[in-house]
């Protein structure tokens, strides 16, 4: 996975971000897929209040480990 810096935060972020206005329709599948993609250096996760259950699931999927493997954008 290719890195950048997030202007002048400092911070590195995943070249690729996962956006996450479409899910798939299984809760299941969904949080996999988020998963699948920190695990493979994503750490940069699209998500807003009006993309239909997108905060709950991403929540959901980065609960535990995966949460310390991505940048909170809301803390900075």
């Amino acid at each position: 996975m290719e890195y950048t810096k997030l202007g002048k935060t400092g911070l590195n972020v995943s070249r690729f971000g996962l956006g996450c206005m479409r899910f798939p329709e299984n809760k299941k599948d969904a949080i996999a897929m988020v998963r699948y993609a920190v695990d493979n250096g994503v750490n940069y996760i699209d998500t807003a209040y009006v993309y239909e259950n997108s905060e709950n699931i991403v929540g959901e999927a980065l609960q535990g480990e995966y949460r310390k493997k991505i940048i909170d954008l809301s803390k900075n």
